[in-house]
């Protein structure tokens, strides 16, 4: 129902003439929505409900961030082409990067918001500028009753005919319309190809009392009416055949001014969650530490939280969760923003849960979703808030020390990189951080570390780089002033290009000596590919000239930051690895001659041949692969992030089950037949518009991609007939058919669901020319990376080959151990051991290597069989000796979690401790590590179970001295059956020194507490076993001691739940 107010003279006697105290509508919000909507369709339009905030059909903006975006199929819009001429909607939106970011502004600005509802109507070809002008209008100033004195509007200076409108029809005063230039009044969709035209804005005077009348904070954009007539594309504006009217005017504004409030946040729907924010921490029984007492910044936490929440359930309502890449990554930013905020007016964990129902309340009326996915929403905050909050604490402690010691405004980049790496802070809640402090940071060495460290995380391995610190320096001033110089070369490499078997030529247009014994070259065109697209760069040699006996190693390939220019790097080395004939035995060079490289020569370059396929059959397999996923899984996955080497490849991808072994054996076969189907490699170079639309091809397109840019994309598909369905399309299929029935005719599955292009993707990686070099692939382990983010290790082709023959001397050697159990061996001396030909010893430690290769699956079938033959053939004491010792290294736990220490728990231990520590700070002793009781870290492990106690002693002693000495950073709890060890790591140790709390005594005293164990005395010794034994094999089991465990544990773990690797 509709309420009027009036305006108070005194409110505006000095300020404003008397026609401004007339009476106008107050609505709530939600009554503003339905009026909105039935103004428009009493006036003809038809009420479309809102569009996903996730756009289905348009991968170039990662939300939807306006009324109505046309950069997708935009001529369906226009004209003709219309489904619909009159449409009214009210579209919720997200703006948190490019173009359009408010994430910064929230609660520092009355009006910016991560969501906000714009309220718009649209004409495709249906009515001109004079009704869009009065429809917004009488809106305005008829059903809303708002003075048209306190309205003026903004007009193009050479639109004339709008002008025309406003003055003549609406009958606005001169001093009313303000005429501006392209800059304000000309709609574009910024660089990109679509509709434009010129546009006329409404203004609301805001009559504040601390600025000037005409200041340009006096007035208040309400309404936006575009009128798109024209066309822009790379060369110039053309005119379209008729007119289309998009409008936007943002819900929260409009509200504020129904409201007579001068901020957003202090209008109905944000007051109510803003309150019950406030009373849920008024109320929390839990005390809590606050961080800030500024109220005006106290004020601007409660508004984040406000606004964070709204967004951040609006997102996973419509199928976003946290991640470290894309949409994902942006749903975690809001959230740990929003858990600061928090945390800084001394909340307790958990307040963004206990948040949730008040946006249910407020708009789950509105939007359905909200409602319809509360248990997800619920479940996506409390994970996200649960894994933050502790890393939060920490992080801010580490803060703070760092930035009470750094020099003038710049906090070193490495601090800045752990808060990244290790606490999960988002970069940008640092340097809000910082700024709030004073502070700040360098960004490109930030980005820098993240870049290397992603490149060590992806390979597997700590890959380092062949230059030295110096050297990175060096190079990187002359990357950028490749860039500032406007220096650029062509990469000519791909196999379509060239044959990378044999010699280019290439011209030398700039060199850097970067040290004494390495190079930097810009070669044009450039036939080495360099880091990029998740695939490692060429290696190669080079030569000065055709006839030089010299040759120079290239050992990196990297570009500038531009991408628009390629460097090799190159550094003097006898090489004799490649067999097309550039061969070099008899020059070393400790120095590089750099007078040998001079500009505008050509040089003789080299590509490795060998190692360069074998990285493009793992690149063209991670293509295959990700078709398979779709194909088998869910069309829904895309890839997070992919490394392509030259041994192996790991794909990341968004699932939230680990996959099943019959799901990896169907993935598999497809991959395989696929490969053999000798699937043809095709490239085109298009606009990104065509990428998308005419090819299909997926990829990441960025948040504001340009449409006419050009992007290379890799399609495999068929190029012959399909053979008939009796034809078996692969070696595997008869294998697949006898191992697993249930797969008999599984190959016929996959015929008939072949699609003639199986895989096209944005790509500027190299690949084979076709499938059938990735031939055999398989997975080599899969394992879970974060909240359902898996990774798959994987091999193709020679890769591939190389690992099976691997694996296959492993398997051989894992036979050897169990029948031959009495001739291993460790590297500790053994006088049994000795009396053994040197030919007949099994070395374990031999084998280490290639446990890190095989799926956690793979790893305990190899253990059951272990198990199971020496349980057969253990004859003699000394021989069961070395395999306790083997189990405690190589046989992996059940289960295994990292958690904290319960400080509630040890209360009184760590009171005790506190005490001891003040006195003897009084008496001038410095014992501050006693009281550092909030990090101290528990690894709880639960052996697989011991199939003959009788026969095999147990090796859980065995297996807690293993870990206790390889993680010595933990206090350490492992169980096997009835029994339970505990120990703590000799770092720990050392750390708390003479300590109670990490005394292994106190926590088998916690655990008697607890009444999970007995004692039990034998020989004059006293051990505790537990009450109810575990069964490693039932997960009920390890579920119920768990939870009978879980007063030690704190509910925050610095690692979420991982079983060991």
């Amino acid at each position: 129902m509709l309420k009027n107010i009036c305006f108070s003279k005194r409110v505006f006697s000095n300020r404003l003439p008397a026609i401004f105290s007339r009476t106008i509508v107050n609505l709530s919000t939600n009554e503003l929505r339905q009026t909105f909507l039935k103004y428009f369709e009493k006036n003809d339009h038809l009420r479309l409900p809102h569009s996903s905030l996730v756009p289905k059909d348009d991968k170039s903006i990662f939300f939807t961030n306006a009324g109505k975006s046309f950069s997708i199929n935009i001529t369906s819009f226009l004209c003709s082409f219309s489904p619909h001429k009159q449409v009214t909607t009210i579209q919720p939106c997200i703006r948190t990067g490019g173009k359009h970011n408010d994430l910064d502004n929230v609660g520092k600005t009355p009006r910016h918001h991560t969501l906000f509802e714009m309220l718009g109507n649209f004409s495709f070809s249906s009515y001109d500028k004079s009704k869009a002008i009065h429809l917004a209008w009488n809106f305005l100033t008829d059903e809303l009753q708002i003075p048209a004195n306190r309205l003026r509007v903004s007009v193009l200076a050479e639109d004339q005919n709008t002008f025309d409108v406003w003055k003549n029809e609406i009958k606005l005063s001169d001093d009313q319309i303000i005429l501006n230039d392209t800059n304000e009044n000309f709609w574009t969709m910024g660089d990109s190809e679509g509709p434009c035209g010129t546009c006329t804005e409404i203004f609301w005077n805001l009559d504040r009392q601390d600025i000037s009348p005409n200041h340009p904070d006096q007035w208040m954009e309400l309404w936006n009416i575009v009128f798109m007539d024209k066309w822009q594309d790379a060369d110039n504006i053309s005119n379209l055949s008729s007119l289309s009217i998009d409008t936007g005017m943002g819900l929260e504004r409009l509200a504020s001014v129904l409201q007579n409030k001068q901020d957003n946040f202090d209008t109905d729907e944000f007051q109510y969650i803003i309150t019950g924010i406030k009373n849920l921490i008024n109320n929390n029984s839990t005390p809590t530490k606050k961080f800030e007492f500024n109220q005006e910044k106290i004020n601007e936490h409660y508004k984040i939280i406000a606004d964070h929440i709204r967004s951040a359930s609006m997102l996973i309502a419509q199928g976003i969760t946290p991640s470290n890449t894309g949409q994902g990554y942006v749903l975690r930013r809001i959230i740990r923003r929003a858990i600061r905020s928090a945390y800084q007016i001394g909340a307790a964990n958990g307040l963004l849960c206990k948040t949730f129902p008040l946006v249910e309340q407020s708009i789950g009326k509105i939007y359905s979703e909200l409602v319809d996915n509360k248990t997800k929403i619920l479940q996506v905050l409390q994970t996200e808030e649960t894994s933050f909050f502790s890393n939060l604490q920490r992080g801010m402690k580490i803060l703070k020390n760092n930035v009470d010691k750094c020099p003038r405004h710049n906090l070193s980049p490495e601090v800045v990189f752990k808060l990244y790496d290790t606490y999960g802070f988002p970069i940008d809640l640092t340097r809000i951080i910082l700024s709030e402090n004073g502070k700040s940071f360098d960004i490109d060495e930030v980005e820098k570390l993240i870049s290397e460290a992603k490149l060590r995380s992806k390979t597997g391995s700590n890959i380092e780089s062949p230059m030295d610190p110096n050297e990175h320096t060096k190079l990187n001033y002359y990357l950028q002033s490749l860039d500032n110089d406007k220096v650029f070369n062509t990469f000519k490499g791909y196999v379509e290009d060239i044959n990378i078997y044999s010699p280019q030529s290439c011209k030398i247009i700039s060199k850097k000596l970067i040290s004494s014994n390495k190079l930097a070259l810009v070669i044009n065109p450039c036939p080495f590919y360099a880091l990029g697209d998740g695939q490692v760069s060429d290696l190669g040699i080079l030569s000065p000239h055709e006839f030089s006996p010299i040759f120079y190693d290239v050992c990196e390939v990297k570009t500038t930051p531009s991408k628009n220019c390629t460097v090799v790097i190159i550094k003097p080395q006898t090489l004799d690895q490649f067999d097309n004939g550039a061969k070099n035995s008899n020059h070393t060079l400790p120095k590089i001659n750099d007078e040998l490289f001079e500009i505008n020569n050509n040089v003789k370059c080299y590509i490795d041949a060998d190692y360069r396929r074998r990285i493009s059959a793992n690149h063209t397999a991670s293509h295959i692969l990700l078709s398979a996923l779709r194909k088998i899984i869910s069309e829904k996955i895309t890839k997070q992030f992919c490394f392509i080497g030259p041994d192996h490849f790991i794909l990341d991808f968004r699932y939230k089950y680990k996959l099943t072994n019959s799901q990896i054996d169907e993935i598999q076969s497809l991959v395989n037949f696929w490969a053999q189907r000798n699937l043809e490699a095709n490239t085109h170079v298009v606009h990104l518009h065509k990428a998308k639309n005419n090819y299909g091809a997926l990829g990441n397109y960025g948040e504001n991609p340009d449409p006419l840019k050009l992007a290379r994309v890799v399609e495999f598909k068929e190029v012959n007939k399909f053979p008939p369905k009796d034809t078996p399309p692969s070696l595997l299929a008869p294998i697949l058919n006898q191992k697993r029935p249930k797969y008999k005719n599984w190959y016929r599955k996959i015929i008939d669901f072949q699609p003639s292009v199986v895989s096209s993707e944005l790509c500027d990686g190299t690949h084979l020319d076709s499938t059938i070099g990735i031939y055999p692939f398989f997975i080599l382990s899969q394992s879970e990376i974060g909240s359902g983010l898996l990774r798959l290790f994987c091999a193709a082709g020679q890769p591939a080959s190389d690992k099976l023959i691997e694996l296959n001397d492993y398997f051989h050697n894992v036979a050897n151990i169990s029948f031959n159990q009495d001739k291993i061996f460790t590297t500790t001396s053994n006088k049994y051991i000795e009396k053994l030909n040197a030919a007949d010893r099994i070395n374990i430690g031999e084998l280490e290597p290639f446990y890190a290769n095989l799926s956690r699956e793979s790893y305990s079938e190899i253990s059951k069989e272990m198990i199971k033959t020496i349980k057969s053939n253990v004859l003699e004491k000394k021989a069961n000796g070395v395999w306790i010792k083997t189990a405690s290294r190589s046989i992996q736990d059940a289960f295994s979690s990292d958690y904290f220490l319960n400080k509630n728990f040890f209360k009184s231990v760590i009171d005790e401790e506190i005490v001891k520590a003040n006195q003897q700070i009084l008496f001038g002793i410095s014992n501050q590590k006693q009281i550092q009781y909030e990090d101290i870290p528990i690894k709880v492990s639960i052996m697989i179970n011991n199939p003959s106690p009788q026969l095999i002693k147990s090796w859980i002693k065995s297996r807690i001295s293993h870990l206790s000495s390889t993680q010595p950073g933990y206090i350490h709890i492992v169980v096997q059956d009835h029994q339970i060890c505990v120990a703590v790591g000799d770092e720990l140790a050392k750390l708390y020194l003479g300590s109670k709390l990490i005394d292994k005594k106190n926590v088998v005293n916690k655990l008697i507490e607890l009444k999970l164990v007995r004692v039990k005395s034998s020989g004059g010794n006293v051990n505790v076993v537990l009450k109810t034994p575990v069964d490693a094999s039932n997960d009920d089991s390890i579920k119920e001691f768990m939870n009978s465990i879980s007063p030690l544990l704190s509910s925050s773990s610095p690692v979420a739940n991982n079983a060991s690797e």
